[in-house]
């Protein structure tokens, strides 16, 4: 039952590799123990691999590595290729340290394997939208490896095989050399799908590459790859550690207070004043009109973080009334009391179906909030004044009292009317 025979009903037993052409898959030992049949003609699947064994299994070996890791471990580099035409027509070339994948991606079992031959991969992708995705898996796959990754793409319509007849081993070998860091391709081509956006667009369309950097426990590798990213952007590493504190060394974590795992810690200071950090939101990603922005008074916060940023608002307003957002964004990224929430709430996206009359409910829950506390105070200092006997200081309070409580009341039937509109 492990033959490449199957079964059919009533004519006995067939080969599933029939009009194929075939290549032996040996091990390390040089071995035959599995095989891989490409379809001669347009038949599908294209390539047909020996069904799974104990001595045979796909995401445990790679074509070639037993004729390539003599070579491979004298360069410590190894070429993987994703086609058995590939593979060989590089082997012909004197292109030695090459091997291909089965038909699958890459998986920890090769990883492992790698390591014992070779310090140094070297890949093929496709500056795609699926060579994007097929880089980010693999980033993954070698983060805290300890392997160096370069990545080579092909000139569009060639593939290692076409382009090493046109062009020769030794220019092939000089891509090589020349080719980025899996890292940087990565980058790059996230960077190129983002397109000219803004510097918080080109920072989102890095978050998944940011979200697998965090997943290394090699510290000095980590911060290695955190420079290059935050040199390709062009912004400062603290940026990148304001969005991700998980980037930094957790000893680094504790010393700031931060926890390992805190990318919601965020929304704890704002329980129970979900208006504030939505205002600040608002104000963050430049979205508050001028009118709005007149009616933001810094002292109707009561969180200190958000007040200190409207603060900041306030000294950066435009001609037009609103707030200049790339000088806020600088200058609240830089105050140590308020840059992580700057930086979480600046790249939030929530959805909001009318964002104007979400803000204008945001701002009456504030001024409510903002009189009852002021309302609670007073009542506060009235009681004192009456415990202590002082007659005027209570009259004068209680009438202060009285006159916020019927401000408060014709506040609450407007803010009804505007609401019921």
């Amino acid at each position: 039952d492990q033959s490449n025979s199957r079964q059919q009903d009533a004519a006995g037993y067939y080969d599933q590799f029939r009009d194929r052409v075939m290549f032996p898959i040996r091990d390390l030992r040089k071995q035959v123990i599995g095989f891989g049949g490409r379809v001669l003609g347009d038949g599908m699947p294209k390539y047909l691999n020996s069904p799974d064994t104990p001595l045979f299994s796909k995401g445990r070996l790679l074509y070639g590595l037993e004729r390539a890791r003599d070579a491979a471990a004298r360069m410590a580099t190894l070429i993987i290729v994703e086609g058995y035409f590939d593979a060989i027509a590089l082997h012909q070339a004197g292109i030695q340290h090459v091997a291909a994948t089965l038909g699958t991606a890459l998986t920890p079992d090769h990883i492992e394997m790698i390591r014992r031959f070779v310090t140094n991969v070297v890949l093929l992708f496709d500056p795609d939208p699926a060579g994007v995705r097929a880089a980010l898996r693999t980033l993954d796959l070698f983060s805290g490896s300890g392997i160096g990754v370069r990545v080579v793409s092909l000139p569009e319509g060639d593939d290692p095989d076409t382009f090493v007849r046109k062009h020769g081993a030794e220019f092939f070998l000089q891509l090589q050399e020349r080719a980025p860091s899996l890292l940087d391709f990565a980058v790059e081509q996230s960077l190129q799908r983002a397109g000219s956006g803004t510097v918080e667009d080109r920072i989102r369309s890095v978050d998944e590459i940011l979200r697998i950097l965090q997943k290394t426990e090699h510290r000095i590798e980590k911060e290695e790859c955190l420079r290059r990213v935050a040199e390709r952007l062009g912004i400062s590493q603290k940026r990148l550690i304001e969005r991700y504190p998980e980037l930094l060394p957790q000893e680094d974590r504790k010393g700031r207070g931060m926890k390992p795992a805190a990318r919601t810690a965020v929304d704890s200071p704002f329980k129970g004043s979900p208006e504030e950090r939505d205002l600040v939101h608002f104000l963050l990603q430049g979205q508050l009109s001028a009118e709005h922005l007149r009616e933001l008074d810094s002292e109707a916060f009561s969180l200190p973080v958000c007040r200190r940023i409207v603060e900041i608002a306030h000294r950066h307003v435009g001609d037009d009334g609103r707030v200049l957002q790339r000088e806020l964004l600088d200058e609240a990224l830089g105050d140590p009391e308020c840059a992580a929430v700057t930086a979480e709430l600046s790249m939030a996206e929530p959805h909001y179906d009318d964002v104007p009359a979400y803000v204008r409910g945001c701002l009456q829950t504030l001024a409510r909030k903002r009189r009852e506390r002021a309302l609670e105070e007073l009542i506060s200092q009235l009681k004192a004044a009456e415990r202590e006997g002082r007659a005027e200081d209570a009259r004068q309070l209680n009438d202060q009292v009285n006159a916020l409580r019927v401000t408060k009341a014709g506040s609450g039937l407007s803010d009804c009317r505007t609401s019921s509109s």
